[in-house]
Protein backbone atom coordinates (compact mmCIF):
# COMPACT_ATOMS: atom_id res chain seq x y z
CA UNK A 1 0.00 0.00 0.00
CA UNK A 2 3.08 2.21 0.97
CA UNK A 3 4.86 1.25 -2.45
CA UNK A 4 1.37 2.38 -4.65
CA UNK A 5 1.37 5.61 -2.63
CA UNK A 6 4.90 6.04 -3.10
CA UNK A 7 4.55 5.10 -7.16
CA UNK A 8 1.81 7.66 -7.52
CA UNK A 9 3.61 10.30 -6.12
CA UNK A 10 6.53 10.04 -8.45
CA UNK A 11 3.96 9.47 -10.94
CA UNK A 12 2.20 12.43 -10.29
CA UNK A 13 5.84 14.57 -9.82
CA UNK A 14 7.29 13.41 -13.47
CA UNK A 15 3.67 14.40 -15.35
CA UNK A 16 4.48 18.05 -13.49
CA UNK A 17 7.92 18.19 -14.78
CA UNK A 18 7.22 17.08 -18.43
CA UNK A 19 4.22 20.12 -18.55
CA UNK A 20 7.63 22.15 -17.07
CA UNK A 21 9.73 21.41 -20.35
CA UNK A 22 6.90 21.63 -22.53
CA UNK A 23 6.66 25.37 -21.07
CA UNK A 24 9.82 25.95 -21.48
CA UNK A 25 10.44 24.96 -24.42
CA UNK A 26 7.95 26.71 -25.99
CA UNK A 27 8.55 29.98 -24.72
CA UNK A 28 12.09 29.33 -25.85
CA UNK A 29 10.42 28.61 -29.63
CA UNK A 30 8.38 31.70 -29.59
CA UNK A 31 11.10 34.24 -28.10
CA UNK A 32 13.82 32.65 -30.35
CA UNK A 33 13.37 34.88 -33.47
CA UNK A 34 13.93 37.68 -30.80
CA UNK A 35 17.58 36.21 -29.57
CA UNK A 36 19.09 36.07 -32.71
CA UNK A 37 18.27 39.96 -33.70
CA UNK A 38 21.23 42.29 -32.52
CA UNK A 39 19.03 44.25 -30.04
CA UNK A 40 21.29 47.46 -30.92
CA UNK A 41 19.93 46.97 -34.46
CA UNK A 42 16.34 47.17 -33.47
CA UNK A 43 16.92 50.08 -31.39
CA UNK A 44 18.49 51.83 -34.13
CA UNK A 45 16.32 51.23 -36.88
CA UNK A 46 13.23 52.46 -34.50
CA UNK A 47 14.86 55.60 -32.76
CA UNK A 48 16.72 56.96 -36.16
CA UNK A 49 14.62 59.15 -38.70
CA UNK A 50 14.96 58.40 -41.98
CA UNK A 51 17.51 60.27 -43.92
CA UNK A 52 15.80 62.61 -45.89
CA UNK A 53 16.70 63.31 -50.23
CA UNK A 54 19.17 66.21 -50.62
CA UNK A 55 17.65 68.35 -53.01
CA UNK A 56 19.45 70.58 -55.15
CA UNK A 57 20.31 74.22 -54.22
CA UNK A 58 17.84 76.09 -56.26
CA UNK A 59 19.40 79.38 -54.63
CA UNK A 60 21.88 79.99 -57.23
CA UNK A 61 21.78 83.36 -59.17
CA UNK A 62 19.77 82.34 -62.75
CA UNK A 63 19.85 86.59 -63.57
CA UNK A 64 21.30 86.83 -67.03
CA UNK A 65 24.51 89.13 -67.63
CA UNK A 66 24.09 92.04 -69.40
CA UNK A 67 24.93 90.71 -72.82
CA UNK A 68 22.47 87.67 -72.35
CA UNK A 69 20.13 90.44 -71.04
CA UNK A 70 20.77 93.05 -73.95
CA UNK A 71 20.33 90.43 -76.21
CA UNK A 72 17.12 89.29 -74.95
CA UNK A 73 15.42 91.97 -74.79
CA UNK A 74 13.04 93.28 -78.32
CA UNK A 75 13.43 96.94 -77.20
CA UNK A 76 17.52 96.47 -77.54
CA UNK A 77 17.56 95.03 -80.71
CA UNK A 78 19.68 97.53 -82.69
CA UNK A 79 21.76 97.70 -79.73
CA UNK A 80 22.14 93.45 -80.33
CA UNK A 81 22.55 93.84 -83.98
CA UNK A 82 25.74 96.26 -83.00
CA UNK A 83 27.24 94.29 -80.45
CA UNK A 84 27.00 91.28 -83.30
CA UNK A 85 28.56 92.84 -85.58
CA UNK A 86 31.50 93.18 -84.12
CA UNK A 87 34.04 91.21 -83.25
CA UNK A 88 34.33 89.86 -79.10
CA UNK A 89 35.50 92.42 -77.21
CA UNK A 90 32.28 94.26 -76.59
CA UNK A 91 30.92 91.21 -75.66
CA UNK A 92 33.57 90.64 -73.14
CA UNK A 93 33.18 93.48 -71.57
CA UNK A 94 29.40 92.87 -71.32
CA UNK A 95 29.93 89.72 -69.89
CA UNK A 96 32.94 91.56 -67.01
CA UNK A 97 31.74 91.38 -63.24
CA UNK A 98 30.83 94.78 -61.89
CA UNK A 99 29.48 96.57 -65.08
CA UNK A 100 26.93 100.00 -65.82
CA UNK A 101 25.81 99.60 -69.49
CA UNK A 102 23.96 102.58 -70.52
CA UNK A 103 21.62 101.12 -73.18
CA UNK A 104 20.23 103.11 -75.90
CA UNK A 105 16.75 102.42 -77.33
CA UNK A 106 15.64 101.33 -80.63
CA UNK A 107 14.60 104.98 -80.72
CA UNK A 108 17.78 106.61 -79.82
CA UNK A 109 19.30 104.69 -82.76
CA UNK A 110 16.73 105.85 -85.14
CA UNK A 111 17.16 109.73 -83.92
CA UNK A 112 20.81 109.00 -84.62
CA UNK A 113 20.63 107.21 -88.27
CA UNK A 114 18.09 110.22 -89.09
CA UNK A 115 21.20 113.00 -88.36
CA UNK A 116 23.25 110.67 -90.37
CA UNK A 117 23.38 111.25 -94.11
CA UNK A 118 25.26 107.79 -94.77
CA UNK A 119 23.90 105.40 -92.12
CA UNK A 120 20.19 103.99 -92.04
CA UNK A 121 21.05 101.39 -89.87
CA UNK A 122 23.65 99.15 -88.59
CA UNK A 123 24.02 97.10 -91.60
CA UNK A 124 25.87 100.13 -93.32
CA UNK A 125 28.76 100.50 -90.61
CA UNK A 126 30.45 97.88 -93.36
CA UNK A 127 33.85 98.60 -93.34
CA UNK A 128 37.15 98.46 -91.12
CA UNK A 129 37.19 102.12 -89.51
CA UNK A 130 33.25 102.29 -89.54
CA UNK A 131 32.95 99.29 -87.06
CA UNK A 132 36.34 100.92 -85.38
CA UNK A 133 33.66 104.43 -84.68
CA UNK A 134 30.71 101.49 -83.84
CA UNK A 135 32.71 99.98 -81.35
CA UNK A 136 33.96 103.20 -79.69
CA UNK A 137 30.13 103.97 -79.65
CA UNK A 138 29.14 100.81 -77.64
CA UNK A 139 32.09 100.91 -75.28
CA UNK A 140 31.32 104.90 -74.66
CA UNK A 141 27.80 103.48 -73.14
CA UNK A 142 29.95 100.74 -70.60
CA UNK A 143 31.22 101.75 -67.40
CA UNK A 144 33.67 99.19 -66.04
CA UNK A 145 34.05 97.97 -62.32
CA UNK A 146 31.58 100.25 -60.85
CA UNK A 147 28.14 99.19 -60.93
CA UNK A 148 25.76 101.94 -60.33
CA UNK A 149 22.44 102.30 -59.44
CA UNK A 150 19.66 104.37 -59.55
CA UNK A 151 19.83 105.93 -56.51
CA UNK A 152 23.39 106.10 -56.61
CA UNK A 153 23.56 108.99 -59.82
CA UNK A 154 24.15 112.80 -57.95
CA UNK A 155 24.61 116.16 -59.73
CA UNK A 156 27.70 116.82 -61.42
CA UNK A 157 29.33 113.26 -60.81
CA UNK A 158 31.76 111.93 -63.65
CA UNK A 159 31.48 108.51 -64.98
CA UNK A 160 34.88 107.03 -66.51
CA UNK A 161 33.49 105.30 -69.73
CA UNK A 162 35.52 102.36 -71.14
CA UNK A 163 36.93 104.72 -74.06
CA UNK A 164 38.46 106.79 -70.88
CA UNK A 165 36.30 109.75 -72.48
CA UNK A 166 33.98 111.09 -69.19
CA UNK A 167 30.24 111.62 -69.29
CA UNK A 168 28.89 114.08 -66.33
CA UNK A 169 25.74 113.35 -64.73
CA UNK A 170 22.94 116.34 -64.71
CA UNK A 171 19.98 115.76 -62.24
CA UNK A 172 17.60 118.02 -63.39
CA UNK A 173 13.51 116.64 -62.95
CA UNK A 174 15.09 113.51 -63.98
CA UNK A 175 18.69 112.19 -64.48
CA UNK A 176 20.70 112.60 -67.51
CA UNK A 177 24.12 112.16 -69.35
CA UNK A 178 26.60 114.49 -70.87
CA UNK A 179 28.94 114.29 -72.93
CA UNK A 180 31.92 116.71 -73.51
CA UNK A 181 30.16 117.60 -76.92
CA UNK A 182 26.98 118.33 -75.57
CA UNK A 183 24.99 115.15 -76.50
CA UNK A 184 22.63 114.53 -74.01
CA UNK A 185 20.43 111.28 -73.04
CA UNK A 186 17.92 111.03 -70.41
CA UNK A 187 17.65 107.82 -68.36
CA UNK A 188 13.77 106.58 -68.99
CA UNK A 189 13.68 102.92 -67.33
CA UNK A 190 14.14 101.61 -64.05
CA UNK A 191 17.56 99.67 -64.26
CA UNK A 192 17.35 96.07 -65.57
CA UNK A 193 19.36 93.76 -62.98
CA UNK A 194 21.60 90.99 -64.43
CA UNK A 195 24.18 88.52 -62.74
CA UNK A 196 27.30 91.30 -63.08
CA UNK A 197 25.74 94.62 -62.74
CA UNK A 198 23.13 97.16 -64.04
CA UNK A 199 21.58 98.10 -67.55
CA UNK A 200 20.13 101.21 -67.89
CA UNK A 201 18.08 102.34 -71.01
CA UNK A 202 18.41 106.18 -72.19
CA UNK A 203 16.74 107.69 -74.87
CA UNK A 204 19.40 109.04 -76.88
CA UNK A 205 23.15 107.58 -78.32
CA UNK A 206 25.82 109.36 -77.00
CA UNK A 207 28.85 109.69 -78.99
CA UNK A 208 33.14 110.44 -77.21
CA UNK A 209 34.44 113.30 -79.14
CA UNK A 210 36.63 110.93 -81.58
CA UNK A 211 33.08 109.37 -83.32
CA UNK A 212 31.57 112.84 -83.26
CA UNK A 213 34.55 114.86 -85.00
CA UNK A 214 34.08 112.26 -88.08
CA UNK A 215 30.16 112.29 -88.16
CA UNK A 216 29.78 115.78 -87.37
CA UNK A 217 33.25 117.55 -88.14
CA UNK A 218 33.44 121.56 -87.43
CA UNK A 219 33.22 123.69 -90.16
CA UNK A 220 37.03 125.49 -90.40
CA UNK A 221 37.32 128.88 -90.04
CA UNK A 222 36.33 129.82 -93.27
CA UNK A 223 33.23 127.98 -93.33
CA UNK A 224 32.32 129.61 -90.53
CA UNK A 225 33.09 133.35 -91.78
CA UNK A 226 30.82 132.36 -95.01
CA UNK A 227 27.88 131.02 -93.17
CA UNK A 228 27.65 133.83 -90.35
CA UNK A 229 25.61 136.64 -91.38
CA UNK A 230 27.02 138.80 -88.75
CA UNK A 231 30.29 138.43 -90.37
CA UNK A 232 28.92 139.12 -94.10
CA UNK A 233 31.40 142.75 -94.31
CA UNK A 234 34.50 140.87 -92.95
CA UNK A 235 34.12 138.07 -95.49
CA UNK A 236 33.95 140.89 -97.92
CA UNK A 237 36.88 142.48 -96.64
CA UNK A 238 39.07 139.08 -96.88
CA UNK A 239 37.80 138.82 -100.50
CA UNK A 240 38.65 142.06 -101.55
CA UNK A 241 41.81 141.55 -100.04
CA UNK A 242 42.35 137.78 -101.01
CA UNK A 243 43.01 137.02 -97.90
CA UNK A 244 41.07 133.91 -97.20
CA UNK A 245 44.73 131.48 -97.55
CA UNK A 246 45.02 133.04 -94.65
CA UNK A 247 42.90 131.05 -92.45
CA UNK A 248 43.98 127.73 -93.63
CA UNK A 249 46.60 126.98 -91.55
CA UNK A 250 46.02 125.04 -87.91
CA UNK A 251 45.34 126.02 -84.59
CA UNK A 252 44.71 129.41 -85.63
CA UNK A 253 42.69 132.09 -83.56
CA UNK A 254 40.81 134.91 -85.76
CA UNK A 255 39.72 138.02 -83.91
CA UNK A 256 36.42 138.92 -85.95
CA UNK A 257 34.72 142.11 -86.26
CA UNK A 258 30.98 142.12 -86.70
CA UNK A 259 29.21 143.92 -89.43
CA UNK A 260 27.93 146.80 -86.68
CA UNK A 261 31.95 147.06 -86.20
CA UNK A 262 32.92 147.29 -90.03
CA UNK A 263 30.12 149.96 -90.72
CA UNK A 264 31.67 152.16 -87.53
CA UNK A 265 35.18 151.99 -90.05
CA UNK A 266 33.30 153.53 -92.96
CA UNK A 267 31.09 156.07 -90.93
CA UNK A 268 35.17 156.81 -89.41
CA UNK A 269 36.67 157.18 -93.20
CA UNK A 270 34.14 159.29 -94.45
CA UNK A 271 31.68 159.56 -97.56
CA UNK A 272 34.39 158.21 -99.76
CA UNK A 273 34.03 154.96 -98.44
CA UNK A 274 30.91 152.91 -98.45
CA UNK A 275 31.90 149.10 -98.93
CA UNK A 276 35.28 147.70 -99.92
CA UNK A 277 34.68 147.61 -103.64
CA UNK A 278 35.95 151.68 -102.81
CA UNK A 279 39.28 150.34 -102.01
CA UNK A 280 40.93 150.76 -105.60
CA UNK A 281 44.58 151.87 -105.39
CA UNK A 282 47.54 151.07 -103.79
CA UNK A 283 47.67 152.62 -100.37
CA UNK A 284 43.87 152.16 -100.25
CA UNK A 285 44.24 148.13 -100.73
CA UNK A 286 47.74 147.78 -98.77
CA UNK A 287 46.22 149.47 -95.68
CA UNK A 288 43.18 146.79 -96.01
CA UNK A 289 45.38 144.27 -96.12
CA UNK A 290 47.20 145.48 -93.06
CA UNK A 291 44.45 146.17 -91.08
CA UNK A 292 43.14 142.43 -91.58
CA UNK A 293 46.35 140.99 -90.40
CA UNK A 294 46.14 142.49 -87.51
CA UNK A 295 42.95 140.61 -87.09
CA UNK A 296 44.78 137.05 -87.57
CA UNK A 297 46.97 135.14 -84.69
CA UNK A 298 49.25 132.26 -85.57
CA UNK A 299 47.72 130.46 -82.39
CA UNK A 300 45.05 128.96 -80.93
CA UNK A 301 43.85 131.65 -77.97
CA UNK A 302 40.47 130.33 -75.90
CA UNK A 303 38.83 132.40 -73.85
CA UNK A 304 39.98 130.58 -70.79
CA UNK A 305 43.85 131.32 -71.24
CA UNK A 306 42.64 134.83 -71.26
CA UNK A 307 44.78 137.11 -69.13
CA UNK A 308 46.33 140.65 -69.62
CA UNK A 309 49.08 139.89 -72.32
CA UNK A 310 50.08 141.44 -76.03
CA UNK A 311 49.63 138.72 -78.91
CA UNK A 312 51.48 138.95 -82.21
CA UNK A 313 49.42 138.96 -85.37
CA UNK A 314 49.82 138.17 -88.57
CA UNK A 315 50.97 141.69 -89.71
CA UNK A 316 54.82 141.36 -89.31
CA UNK A 317 55.96 143.62 -86.45
CA UNK A 318 52.37 144.55 -85.30
CA UNK A 319 50.86 143.02 -82.13
CA UNK A 320 47.17 143.68 -79.60
CA UNK A 321 47.28 143.42 -76.46
CA UNK A 322 44.37 142.30 -74.26
CA UNK A 323 43.98 144.57 -70.88
CA UNK A 324 41.72 144.42 -67.86
CA UNK A 325 39.66 147.10 -67.63
CA UNK A 326 36.43 147.08 -64.71
CA UNK A 327 37.02 143.76 -64.72
CA UNK A 328 36.52 142.81 -67.83
CA UNK A 329 39.21 141.33 -70.73
CA UNK A 330 38.98 143.87 -73.67
CA UNK A 331 41.38 144.11 -76.23
CA UNK A 332 43.55 147.41 -77.26
CA UNK A 333 45.22 148.21 -80.58
CA UNK A 334 46.98 151.57 -81.57
CA UNK A 335 43.84 153.36 -81.37
CA UNK A 336 42.33 154.86 -78.50
CA UNK A 337 39.37 152.99 -78.26
CA UNK A 338 39.03 149.12 -76.71
CA UNK A 339 37.19 146.42 -78.85
CA UNK A 340 34.88 144.04 -76.44
CA UNK A 341 33.80 140.80 -76.79
CA UNK A 342 30.86 139.94 -78.72
CA UNK A 343 30.75 136.07 -78.57
CA UNK A 344 34.09 133.84 -77.41
CA UNK A 345 35.02 130.64 -78.26
CA UNK A 346 33.39 129.92 -82.04
CA UNK A 347 35.32 126.54 -82.32
CA UNK A 348 36.53 125.64 -85.87
CA UNK A 349 38.04 122.57 -86.74
CA UNK A 350 41.37 124.53 -87.26
CA UNK A 351 41.14 127.01 -84.64
CA UNK A 352 38.79 129.27 -82.95
CA UNK A 353 36.86 132.72 -83.75
CA UNK A 354 36.23 135.51 -81.29
CA UNK A 355 33.41 137.91 -82.49
CA UNK A 356 34.68 141.14 -81.22
CA UNK A 357 32.49 144.82 -81.95
CA UNK A 358 35.45 146.78 -83.52
CA UNK A 359 37.64 147.20 -86.18
CA UNK A 360 41.29 146.31 -84.74
CA UNK A 361 43.36 148.92 -86.06
CA UNK A 362 47.55 148.92 -86.41
CA UNK A 363 50.01 151.50 -86.08
CA UNK A 364 50.54 151.37 -89.92
CA UNK A 365 46.85 151.92 -90.61
CA UNK A 366 46.43 154.26 -87.90
CA UNK A 367 47.45 157.58 -89.57
CA UNK A 368 44.99 156.58 -93.05
CA UNK A 369 41.95 155.47 -90.52
CA UNK A 370 42.17 159.15 -88.79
Amino acid sequence: MKNKNLFSTFLSKMTLFAFFLVFVGCSSSDDGSDLDEDPQQEITEEETPEEETEEPDNSENTEPNALEFILSEDNFSVLAAAIEALDDDVKDLLQEDDITVLAPSNEAFDELFQLLEDYSTISDFDEDEELALLQDILQFHIVQSNTITVDEFTEGQEIVTSVAENLEVLIDGGTFFQADNDLLAQLIEIEGKVSNGVVHQIDEVLLPDTVFEVFFPKPTLSEIIVENEDLQMFEDALTKGDLFNKLEGDAMTVFAPNNEAVGLLFDLLGEDYDDFDDFQNFLELQVLNDILLGHLVEEEITSDSFEPQAIETLLPNDSIELVLEDEEIVIKDASEIRAKFVLKDVEASNGVIHIIDKILIPQKALQFVE
